[in-house]
């Protein structure tokens, strides 16, 4: 029997249930002699009474942690998109080892605003690749937007895309891409094609595509999150968790997968508003069952091992390491299909299937958050 004491636990207070399950103290009554208390189960509306005895209080969540300076600045680098950060570092470099070889000693952020004007003015007329071709037009522009962020997080004071101190810097930079178009740069030669149908039915007739192998499942939900959920860079794969779809029924009671998304390219969660207007969703196919994104859904889900199946478990497990990053291209290559773009493919063809159809903006952008 538990001690005795002359106040009960606090209505609200968070309990341990038989040292395993969760609750929420309701009510408390000590009518027969010991504390008994009204427990809501964590997650449920139901309601039990219980002995003090059978439960363990938990200590009461602070409302405001204490935070230092350096967690603000560790906090913030880790929330910028790693490849964002690789690009300004990579950028930066560069602008660096131009000042050197021009004698400029100071760091970018000590030269006084109108010397940096002329030195960056000369930098984007004089910049050229390794091999000594120019760069296109939107490389330019990408070193802008990397040395505008240097300076924001520095508390530099002016803007490279908005501060007048810089105007003749970004007149020189325009200048420098219209010249460029007019010698044939900025026609994107190697953007993304998608991959057709014929390409799609070679994936599954040499089982890269299915469910027969345990890399063949993962390739395909891979497949079938790109575009039925509209899923882009590796990042978005990678942070998928387990409890990010659903398994649900229609009022027919067809089957369907229902995505909760995170974070993605084109929604950093900075607006609270900017959320998809509808939940993706992929429905059963019972016209053919071999190729049902939720039958491989339950397979790949009667495989997991159980104790790897709670909500915050990653979507993407696996007996070995699986690059997410090459899933795509390895596809590609196995099968010979002549691609030499990323996972975007797959994604341009969910757009492009869009186009086929004649699918109005309205229907696309939800999901895609691109226009036609």
């Amino acid at each position: 029997m538990a001690t005795m004491r002359h106040l009960p636990w606090p209505t609200g207070s968070l309990v341990e249930i038989d040292g395993s399950g969760l609750g929420k103290i309701m009510s408390s009554d000590m009518s027969t002699g010991d504390f008994m208390y009204e427990v809501e189960i964590d997650g449920t509306d139901f309601r039990v009474t219980l002995p003090e005895h059978r439960l363990t209080l938990l200590p009461k969540k602070k409302r405001f942690q204490n935070v230092d300076e350096s967690e603000i600045d560790n906090f913030m680098h880790n929330q910028t998109n790693k490849n964002t950060l690789s690009k300004t570092m990579y950028d930066l470099k560069l602008l660096r080892n131009y000042l050197s070889s021009i004698g400029e000693q100071r760091s970018i952020e000590q030269i006084p605003v109108g010397e940096l004007s002329q030195i960056l003015c000369k930098f984007f007329l004089g910049i050229r690749k390794s091999d000594g071709s120019n760069y296109e037009p939107s490389s330019l522009r990408c070193f802008m937007s990397s040395f505008d962020r240097h300076f924001k997080r520095l508390d530099y004071g002016f803007s490279l895309v908005t501060s007048d101190e810089f105007r003749k810097v970004r007149e020189v930079l325009q200048a420098k891409q219209r010249d460029l178009k007019k010698q044939g740069k900025g026609n994107k030669e190697n953007k993304a094609s998608a991959i057709n149908d014929e390409e799609i039915e070679k994936l599954w007739e040499s089982c890269q595509l299915g469910d027969k192998t345990p890399e063949s499942i993962i390739n395909t939900l891979w497949f079938y999150n790109t575009v039925h959920f509209g899923l882009r860079g590796s990042d978005e794969h990678r942070s998928m968790q387990w409890g990010d779809v659903k398994l649900n029924r229609d009022s027919s009671g067809v089957e369907f997968l229902e995505f909760t998304e995170r974070q993605t390219k084109t929604r950093q969660g900075e607006n609270p508003k900017d959320i998809r207007e509808v939940k993706p969703k992929m429905f059963s196919n019972s016209e053919n069952a071999n190729r049902c994104p939720v039958e491989v859904y339950k397979t790949y889900a009667a495989k997991r091992p159980k104790d790897y199946c709670n909500a915050e478990d990653p979507f993407y497990v696996a007996t070995h390491t699986v690059q997410i990053e090459n899933k795509c291209l390895n596809l590609c290559f196995v099968t010979g299909i002549q691609h030499t773009a990323s996972a975007f493919i797959v994604h341009v063809m969910r757009v492009s299937a869009f186009h086929a159809i004649n699918a109005l903006a309205v229907c696309c952008i939800p999901v895609t958050k691109h226009k036609l």
